[in-house]
Protein backbone atom coordinates (compact mmCIF):
# COMPACT_ATOMS: atom_id res chain seq x y z
CA UNK A 1 0.00 0.00 0.00
CA UNK A 2 2.98 2.78 1.00
CA UNK A 3 4.09 2.04 -2.39
CA UNK A 4 1.21 2.25 -4.21
CA UNK A 5 0.88 5.94 -2.32
CA UNK A 6 4.01 7.17 -3.27
CA UNK A 7 4.10 6.17 -6.82
CA UNK A 8 0.82 7.63 -7.17
CA UNK A 9 2.18 11.00 -4.71
CA UNK A 10 4.98 11.15 -7.65
CA UNK A 11 2.93 11.14 -10.72
CA UNK A 12 1.20 14.09 -9.14
CA UNK A 13 4.28 15.97 -8.38
CA UNK A 14 5.68 14.92 -11.87
CA UNK A 15 1.86 15.80 -13.48
CA UNK A 16 1.85 19.39 -11.31
CA UNK A 17 5.51 20.95 -12.46
CA UNK A 18 5.16 19.49 -16.02
CA UNK A 19 1.36 22.09 -16.05
CA UNK A 20 3.47 24.89 -13.77
CA UNK A 21 6.68 24.69 -16.78
CA UNK A 22 4.19 24.87 -19.36
CA UNK A 23 2.86 28.36 -18.41
CA UNK A 24 5.76 29.83 -18.62
CA UNK A 25 7.50 31.71 -21.79
CA UNK A 26 10.38 29.83 -23.31
CA UNK A 27 11.38 32.51 -24.56
CA UNK A 28 13.02 35.17 -21.75
CA UNK A 29 12.79 38.71 -23.47
CA UNK A 30 9.05 39.45 -24.36
CA UNK A 31 8.25 43.48 -25.19
CA UNK A 32 5.30 45.75 -26.41
CA UNK A 33 5.03 46.19 -29.66
CA UNK A 34 6.86 49.19 -31.23
CA UNK A 35 5.97 52.17 -30.61
CA UNK A 36 5.93 55.98 -32.35
CA UNK A 37 8.83 58.44 -30.75
CA UNK A 38 8.00 61.38 -29.06
CA UNK A 39 8.87 64.57 -30.32
CA UNK A 40 8.57 68.07 -28.80
CA UNK A 41 8.92 71.34 -30.23
CA UNK A 42 8.83 75.02 -28.88
CA UNK A 43 5.80 76.74 -29.90
CA UNK A 44 5.24 79.75 -32.61
CA UNK A 45 8.61 82.32 -32.59
CA UNK A 46 9.04 85.57 -33.76
CA UNK A 47 12.32 86.97 -34.74
CA UNK A 48 12.82 90.19 -36.47
CA UNK A 49 15.43 90.64 -39.66
CA UNK A 50 18.84 90.18 -38.67
CA UNK A 51 18.48 88.86 -35.24
CA UNK A 52 18.57 85.24 -34.37
CA UNK A 53 16.47 82.74 -33.66
CA UNK A 54 17.20 79.54 -31.61
CA UNK A 55 15.62 76.78 -30.32
CA UNK A 56 15.92 73.19 -29.40
CA UNK A 57 14.08 70.07 -30.77
CA UNK A 58 13.89 67.06 -28.66
CA UNK A 59 13.15 63.39 -29.21
CA UNK A 60 12.65 60.47 -27.01
CA UNK A 61 11.76 56.24 -27.85
CA UNK A 62 10.70 54.88 -24.37
CA UNK A 63 9.82 51.12 -24.62
CA UNK A 64 8.95 48.95 -21.76
CA UNK A 65 10.17 45.56 -22.21
CA UNK A 66 10.21 42.47 -19.88
CA UNK A 67 13.34 39.67 -19.51
CA UNK A 68 12.42 37.10 -17.30
CA UNK A 69 9.16 38.45 -16.01
CA UNK A 70 10.72 41.59 -14.86
CA UNK A 71 10.37 44.90 -16.15
CA UNK A 72 12.71 47.31 -18.09
CA UNK A 73 12.57 50.71 -19.61
CA UNK A 74 14.91 51.28 -22.35
CA UNK A 75 15.61 53.73 -24.67
CA UNK A 76 15.56 53.15 -28.86
CA UNK A 77 18.18 55.69 -31.00
CA UNK A 78 15.96 58.30 -32.57
CA UNK A 79 17.20 60.78 -35.82
CA UNK A 80 15.71 63.80 -35.97
CA UNK A 81 15.36 65.40 -39.32
CA UNK A 82 13.85 69.01 -40.40
CA UNK A 83 11.68 69.75 -43.51
CA UNK A 84 10.63 72.67 -45.28
CA UNK A 85 14.29 75.00 -43.56
CA UNK A 86 14.01 78.59 -44.70
CA UNK A 87 17.57 80.17 -46.53
CA UNK A 88 20.59 80.35 -43.74
CA UNK A 89 19.25 78.49 -41.49
CA UNK A 90 21.35 75.50 -39.53
CA UNK A 91 20.25 72.31 -38.14
CA UNK A 92 22.11 69.72 -36.14
CA UNK A 93 21.37 66.44 -34.74
CA UNK A 94 23.30 65.80 -31.89
CA UNK A 95 22.64 62.34 -32.36
CA UNK A 96 21.54 62.69 -28.22
CA UNK A 97 17.77 62.82 -28.60
CA UNK A 98 18.20 66.49 -29.21
CA UNK A 99 18.66 69.01 -32.42
CA UNK A 100 19.63 72.38 -32.45
CA UNK A 101 17.67 74.92 -35.09
CA UNK A 102 19.35 78.33 -35.12
CA UNK A 103 18.06 80.55 -37.74
CA UNK A 104 19.30 84.66 -38.48
CA UNK A 105 16.55 85.61 -41.45
CA UNK A 106 18.42 88.35 -43.86
CA UNK A 107 17.54 91.20 -45.64
CA UNK A 108 16.33 89.66 -48.41
CA UNK A 109 14.36 87.33 -46.65
CA UNK A 110 10.51 88.70 -46.76
CA UNK A 111 8.59 89.28 -43.29
CA UNK A 112 5.57 86.39 -42.34
CA UNK A 113 5.43 83.04 -41.30
CA UNK A 114 7.54 80.27 -41.67
CA UNK A 115 6.48 76.60 -41.27
CA UNK A 116 9.42 74.08 -40.06
CA UNK A 117 8.75 70.38 -39.89
CA UNK A 118 10.52 67.98 -37.95
CA UNK A 119 10.24 64.33 -37.63
CA UNK A 120 11.75 62.08 -34.91
CA UNK A 121 12.07 58.36 -36.34
CA UNK A 122 13.60 55.16 -34.46
CA UNK A 123 15.27 52.71 -35.78
CA UNK A 124 13.05 49.70 -35.10
CA UNK A 125 11.43 47.35 -38.02
CA UNK A 126 8.72 48.47 -38.87
CA UNK A 127 10.42 52.24 -38.20
CA UNK A 128 7.86 54.64 -36.78
CA UNK A 129 7.79 58.51 -36.55
CA UNK A 130 6.21 61.38 -35.15
CA UNK A 131 6.40 64.85 -36.91
CA UNK A 132 5.80 68.37 -35.10
CA UNK A 133 5.93 71.91 -36.69
CA UNK A 134 7.32 75.16 -35.52
CA UNK A 135 5.60 78.32 -36.85
CA UNK A 136 8.76 81.53 -37.36
CA UNK A 137 6.99 84.75 -37.80
CA UNK A 138 9.41 87.04 -39.57
CA UNK A 139 8.86 90.82 -38.78
CA UNK A 140 10.86 93.44 -40.42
Amino acid sequence: MLKKLSFLFIVVLYTFFILSCSNKSTNPLTSNQNEAPSLEVPGTMTVAKGKTVSFTVSAKDVKAIQFYEKPYVIFDAVTINVFNMPEGAIFTDNGNGAANFTWMPSDTIKPGKYTIIFVASDKQSPPMSDSEYVDIIVNE
